[in-house]
This record gives structure tokens, sequence and C-alpha cells, in this order.
């Protein structure tokens, strides 16, 4: 059914945020409404997008829409790779050794 890449990305959006890692931190960071509604509203914005994919080849200016869209999907994607990497140090620390140790392998460590 979703031949559309961008239908593809926003699919990939919603398994990062309904991911229980992205929970977890985004109860932790009190941000765990704001996520829902995001995923609620793009769960809706990836089947339009499956309807302008398959019509933008007659309208210009929905193709530039489509571009626009494409940024800020990514851009999102970085935010929640970022959320991720960060939820990830934070436990390296937690579970490091001594406060030397922290410091080192959290300096050396990239995500």
């Amino acid at each position: 059914m979703a031949d559309s890449f961008l239908f593809d990305v926003a699919d990939s959006l919603l398994g990062k945020l309904a991911s229980y890692a992205h929970e977890e931190v985004s109860k932790a960071w009190a941000v765990f409404g704001d996520l829902q509604g995001i995923k609620d509203t793009l769960t809706i914005v990836k089947y339009v997008l499956l309807d302008a994919e398959n019509k933008k080849d007659q309208n210009h200016g929905l193709q530039e829409w489509l571009k626009q869209i494409q940024n800020i999907f990514y851009d999102a994607e970085d935010v929640l790779d970022e959320v991720q990497c960060q939820e990830s140090r934070n436990q390296f620390v937690q579970a490091s050794g001594s406060k030397r140790l922290k410091v080192i392998n959290t300096r050396d460590r990239l995500c």
C-alpha cells in the first residue's frame, strides 16, 4: 500500500516515537503528553502524504510542499535520535564505576 518515500519516513518516525526507550525518556523529561499528541497527528499526516504523493506530478506547489515536509521529518528524526543517544549516555554514565572512568568513557563514546 505504501509506495511513498515520505509515508515510509513518517512510519519510521511513528516507530521511534512508539519505542519503549522513547516513552521512558519522554516520561522522565515530562514531554510524554506532547509526544503522544505528535504521534496522533503524525498518524493522520502520513496518510495525507500518501495521497499527496499520488497527486504530486500534477501540482508543482504540492511537490515543493512535500520537499519541505521531508526536511521536517529528517529534522524530527535527528531530534529523536539525539534523545535516544543522550539517554544511552546517561545510562552508561550511571553504570560506570568511578567518576574518572565516567568522564573518560563518556568523552570517548560517540553516538
